[in-house]
């Protein structure tokens, strides 16, 4: 590319250093003129962009064909020559990301208005039921307000049906969607499941109990988040399903980036006795194994995508097809960075899975869903 001449004075005009040479030993900044025209700023990020490419192009080489080589070399410390693990994954996990929520994630479409009021009618005929439930335990309850309060709410509901059977296009009237739908919440009174129905009815109930009987503070939150959840969505479980999974879908970048240290750290405890690896050296395999799989999963979901488009099915067992190539990748990974023999390694990949399914994966998404149902709307 076409160079701004160099100054004269030696001295960075960065950082103040002496200079010897053309490029700063302190800061690198290139001793050049400070002026310079709109086409060498064009020509300078030409250049830097495909400097950039070159230097991902050969990392990418290496990180998809030659499995554990990229963290060899950054545990021996030639690292200058490759990009950084943590910028790979930066890069590699928002490309992924982003291809995938644009072009990859399936959506359903909005229920038309005649089916929505045939899904009213049955959240209604539902209610019905559940408030009927409820009313035959006022024996136990024992509260006069919460048995008039039900009572009313089983005439509103009532009314709803009727207006409904007499014409679909009543949908947009009825006055039980607007206020307090029924909700399946179930609790126990004297070993005894009661469905509840909306955030007041629970409240009413908790505090027609005894305090031994009261659900406890966290539970009640939880019960509170459902219900109100429930309301939120008509009372339409799959309506509500399709919110919190496309929730926690969203979150999935949060998901594998939290997952990172603690499948580091089991790689740490399986290879305990190997002294020479610190905690940072299994996160960097690691991040690498993660970049190596976003890569190829987004090369097989474009293969699937292409397949189904001129096909019009999918490819049968591609799944498992990708499933066992990330986990040969992963074995000669661990094969080729650890150094270990054959069949121990085999062990060891097997042992690193199998604790992932049964430890990571149930933890790290099991609190991602819980996240999920409540920053859900």
């Amino acid at each position: 590319m076409p160079h701004l001449p160099e100054r004269s004075e030696k001295v960075c005009l960065n950082c103040k250093a002496d200079l010897i040479g053309r490029f700063c030993h302190i800061c690198g900044q290139e001793n050049v003129e400070p002026k310079e025209g709109f086409w060498h700023m064009v020509t300078h990020f030409v250049f830097d962009l495909f400097h950039f490419d070159g230097k991902f192009l050969s990392t990418l080489k290496y990180l998809l064909f030659k499995p554990g080589y990229l963290s060899k070399e950054h545990l021996i410390g030639k690292r200058a020559s490759y990009l950084h693990p943590i910028r790979m994954y930066v890069f590699t996990s928002a490309f992924f990301f982003l291809i995938f929520f644009n072009f990859f994630q399936k959506g359903e479409k909005e229920i038309n208005g005649p089916n929505r009021a045939e899904q009213a009618k049955n959240e209604l005929q539902n209610s019905k039921k559940e408030v009927l439930q409820v009313l035959k335990m006022t024996s136990v309850i024992k509260n006069s307000k919460l048995t008039d309060s039900l009572r009313k709410k089983l005439a509103t509901i009532e009314d709803d049906i009727n207006l409904l059977n007499r014409d679909t296009a009543n949908f947009i009237k009825l006055k039980t969607l607007e206020s307090d739908n029924a909700n399946n919440i179930n609790i126990k009174i004297d070993d005894k499941d009661i469905q509840l129905t909306s955030l007041r009815v629970y409240d009413s109930i908790q505090q027609s109990l005894p305090n031994d009987k009261k659900d406890g503070f966290f539970l009640k939150i939880w019960k509170w988040q459902i219900i109100a959840l429930k309301e939120s969505h008509h009372n339409n479980s799959k309506e509500l399903g399709k919110a919190i999974i496309e929730r926690f879908v969203h979150m999935y970048p949060q998901v594998m980036f939290s997952s990172l240290p603690l499948v580091s750290l089991i790689l740490l405890l399986l290879y305990i006795r190997r002294k020479n690896f610190y905690y940072a050296d299994h996160l960097v395999f690691t991040i690498h194994f993660i970049c190596a799989s976003f890569i190829y999963i987004l090369f097989g979901l474009v293969i699937d995508k292409m397949y189904h488009t001129v096909i019009g099915r999918d490819i049968p067992f591609f799944t498992i097809i990708m499933l066992f190539l990330l986990v040969y990748y992963l074995f000669r990974a661990m094969y080729n960075f650890y150094g270990q023999s054959i069949s121990k390694t085999i062990l060891k990949t097997c042992l690193l899975i199998v604790i992932n399914f049964i430890s990571v994966i149930p933890l790290v998404f099991g609190l991602f869903i819980i996240i999920s149902i409540f920053t859900t709307h």
